[in-house]
Formats: structure tokens, C-alpha cells, sequence
């Protein structure tokens, strides 16, 4: 499955898939005036070069609206839609719009969702404005693509963002060995302005807390809204975790964190932030990408992606992924191999199909058992109903 710019000669098939996606269908004629100046379209098509999905949009001033957006019955839930999209925001960002703009169904939560992930919000309705008996109404949502230095892209606070300067929880416990220690080094990195706000908790006296918190011993620290960090932090840690948080890449942040969670055998604490903050994946691609990472670190990275498998919270991580398949480390590519097998993501199909002819011995046999796995968990999950037209599903 590949994109490809919508044209007039995809129109047939492009018509095809909109029939079975709508219940009042696009004509022909419709999507060729989507072709003229000022409209963008595209056209995702199978080996045999037949359209099985599509999106189109139209730029209006300084802002693009979509207009439709179909997946075939056969392809949906499998990401098309998710890649459609971000293509979409990609041409209009590098196009100088300052935002995009689409409608959705009241009902329809799954699109929704899907465009809250990629950074739209709503700031509006508009009743009855899907035909029906009865109408229904529809949800404006915005994403913005330039937005001022005060306020973060998309529209939305980015998960992996933090404020500056971030604040601290600290629980502490009567006999705590190392409690006196951290508390002076909060206190200090407080009265240099490094922390906005401290915050302590006295265990023994707010059990109720503790256990809200998962703590089980202490002195447990939240450093930010991600950092958890526990036992002996002298001030020289205590500074090297606030660096991190305050790098201008988060990503890389996230990833240095859990590296260090790796290391000291915490895999279900970083499985447990993913499940409740899925763009934090991106910080996987960055660690399996470096030579210097060490095993434990590459084996936790697997056990959470099994963990993870059939939640379909992994696929978001497979674009991320598809570069190390062309890296010159025959050992990272093999890697890449094997965990983007377990994305379950059909956009690493082809990818490592073509990694079947590659010049290393052992990345051919890895992306064999890789797109056998894949193949195997497509088939299992089969094709339930998902993604459709942006006003349907």
C-alpha cells in the first residue's frame, strides 16, 4: 500500500470505496473539482495500483478544511486513515497555514479520538448539520499548525511537554534513611528557583495518599507530571533529572528516563505510563536506535510492546520504526525487524517484504519471522469495523 497525489485517472476507484464509506456518496464530478487550484487530495492504493482509501481537503484563506476521508471495509483499523491524515497536516503546514480545519459527527467517537491524537480540539457545533431523520449535529474541530510561542502546537497541550519550572511531590516516611537527604536537595532546587512548588507528604500520616500514589516505599519523588524516581537522589541526580526535563526535545527526555527505569527492572512502570500516554512509544525508536543502549533496555522494550499486543496502542510506533530498517548497524536493522513485528501495524508489511532480498544473512531470516509474526496477528485480528469517511467513522 502506498500514496500517491489524487488524479483524475484514480477517480473511478476513488468512487467505489466513497459508496461503500458514505450513505450519501461523493459523485464523480465532486472529486474533480477537488483537483482544481487551491485543493489537495490523495489516494492510497494497493499492489495492483487500485485506490482503497482517499482523502481531500481545500484551503480557504490561510486555513485547510477537510472535506472527506474513506478507508475501504478490508483496510480499516489498520493506521490508513492515521497516515491520510498526517500527510494531510504535513502539506498544509509546509503549505505556511496557520491551522486546519474538519467537522465530525456528534456520535462518532472513534474519529474524534483519532484527530484529538494527531492535536485538534473542538471549538464548536454546528446544529443539524449532518442531513438525517433525525439531523445531527456536528463537531468543529481546529488543529492549530503555527501557533504563537505561548501556546503548544496543535491546539492542545502536548503530553510529553512539561512546565517550566516543573513542579515536585515528595513522600517521606518516620526511619526513612535517605528522606532528610532528598528533602534538603527539593528544598534548595525550590529556593533557586529550579522547582515552581514542593509538595510533601508524610506517609505514615496519609496512608490514603500513598496508596493513591502506588507508592510502597520511600522517599518516592514525582519530579514533573512524568519523572517517578525513588530511593537515595543526592542533588547532583536531582539536577541531571531536571535537565532532562527541561531539554527542548521531550522525546529524548522520555527516553533517557526510561533507560533508567529499564536498568532498574521498573518494566511496568514504563508499560503503565504508555497505556495511560501512548505518544510517550516515540521514546522507543529513539533508544532502539542507539548503539549504546544496553540489552536490558532492548529486551524491556519487547516485553512491553507483547504486554501491549492486541490493545493496538503499538502502531503508532511503527513510522517511527520504519527508518532503522535502513540503518548500517545489520544488528539494529535485525532489531527493527523484530519489534516493528510486534506493532502489529500493516504499514511494516512492505517494509520488511523488502527486507526478504536484504545483503546480510540474518536480516533476511529476522524479517522473515518478523513479517510471519505480523501476518499472523493481522490474520488473527481480522478486519473489524473502523476508520471511514471523516463525517461517518
Amino acid at each position: 500500500m502506498r500514496l500517491v497525489p489524487l488524479h483524475e485517472s484514480l477517480l473511478t476507484g476513488v468512487v467505489r470505496v466513497e459508496a461503500v464509506c458514505n450513505p450519501r456518496p461523493w459523485t464523480r464530478e465532486q472529486f474533480a473539482e477537488e483537483l482544481h487550484p487551491g485543493g489537495f487530495g490523495l489516494a492510497l492504493l494497493d499492489e495492483t495500483q487500485t485506490p482503497q482509501g482517499f482523502l481531500t481537503a481545500r484551503r480557504f484563506v490561510g486555513e485547510w478544511h477537510l472535506l472527506n476521508l474513506g478507508v475501504a471495509p478490508a483496510h480499516r483499523r489498520q493506521g490508513w486513515a492515521r497516515l491520510l491524515t498526517r500527510q494531510w497536516l504535513d502539506h498544509a503546514r509546509e503549505s505556511g497555514a496557520e491551522s486546519v480545519l474538519l467537522e465530525v459527527r456528534r456520535s462518532n467517537r472513534a474519529a474524534q479520538s483519532l484527530y484529538e491524537s494527531l492535536g485538534f480540539r473542538e471549538i464548536g457545533r454546528r446544529k443539524d448539520y449532518y442531513p438525517g431523520d433525525p439531523p445531527e449535529e456536528g463537531v468543529v474541530m481546529r488543529c492549530r499548525l503555527s501557533p504563537p510561542p505561548s501556546e503548544p502546537r496543535g491546539g492542545v497541550p502536548n503530553p510529553l511537554t512539561e512546565s517550566t519550572p516543573p513542579t515536585a511531590l515528595l513522600l517521606v516516611a518516620p526511619g526513612c534513611p535517605h528522606c532528610a537527604g532528598v528533602l534538603e536537595g527539593l528544598m534548595t532546587l525550590t529556593k533557586e528557583g529550579a522547582l515552581r512548588r514542593l509538595e510533601v507528604i508524610n506517609a505514615a500520616a496519609d496512608p490514603a495518599a500513598a496508596e493513591a500514589l502506588g507508592v510502597l516505599s520511600v522517599p518516592w519523588l514525582r519530579l514533573g507530571e512524568r519523572f517517578i524516581l525513588e530511593g537515595d537522589l543526592p542533588l547532583s541526580k536531582l539536577r541531571f533529572w531536571l535537565e532532562q526535563l527541561a531539554l527542548p526535545d521531550p522525546v529524548k527526555a522520555t527516553a533517557v528516563y526510561f533507560d533508567h527505569l529499564f536498568a532498574a527492572g521498573r518494566r511496568q512502570r514504563v508499560e503503565a505510563q504508555i497505556r495511560q500516554t501512548p505518544e510517550l512509544l516515540s521514546a522507543f525508536a529513539t533508544l532502539l536506535g542507539d548503539e549504546g543502549v544496553e540489552i536490558n533496555t532492548r529486551l524491556g522494550i519487547g516485553a512491553v510492546l507483547e504486554e501491549l499486543h492486541g490493545s493496538g496502542l503499538a502502531w503508532g510506533l511503527a513510522p517511527d520504526l520504519l527508518p532503522l530498517l535502513r540503518h548500517p548497524n545489520p544488528r539494529l536493522r535485525g532489531d527493527a525487524c523484530h519489534y516493528l513485528s510486534l506493532t502489529e501495524s500493516p504499514l511494516a508489511l512492505e517494509p520488511l517484504r523488502a527486507l526478504l532480498r536484504d545483503s546480510h544473512p540474518d536480516i533476511r531470516e529476522m524479517a522473515a519471522e518478523g513479517l510471519e509474526t505480523l501476518e499472523e496477528s493481522l490474520q488473527r485480528r481480522g478486519t473489524p469495523r473502523g476508520l471511514e469517511k471523516h463525517h461517518e467513522f
